[in-house]
């Protein structure tokens, strides 16, 4: 899965501890590197997930640090620019637009 669930949850200030698996170390190494915990470690999640809930990681998981995170990448406005960007980038980093019928 692609983590559509844990960019939601980023979006309205919930943090998210998950294992490092799938579109979730994508998503998540960018913001809260520290709650990505890895694959079958449940003892740590766990214990990562009531330090949360205590507060101890609050300056990383302030939700308008969450939001504006997700805002910055995840917003269609901004998946549309990185997708122009990834296609010009492709066309050799031009900045006009390929005309049609053009060699």
């Amino acid at each position: 899965e692609f983590g559509g669930a844990s960019i939601e949850a980023l979006a309205i200030g919930v943090p998210v501890v998950a294992f490092a698996v799938g579109g979730l170390q994508e998503i998540l190494r960018g913001v809260t590197p520290e709650l990505l915990i890895p694959a079958e470690d449940t003892h740590t999640l766990i214990t990562r997930a009531k330090e949360v809930l205590a507060g101890h990681h609050a300056k990383k998981v302030h939700p308008a640090r969450l939001r504006a995170y997700v805002e910055g990448r995840y917003t269609p406005s901004a998946m549309c620019a990185r997708t122009l960007d990834l296609y010009q980038s492709a066309h050799g980093n031009s900045t006009k637009p390929a005309r049609v019928g053009s060699r």
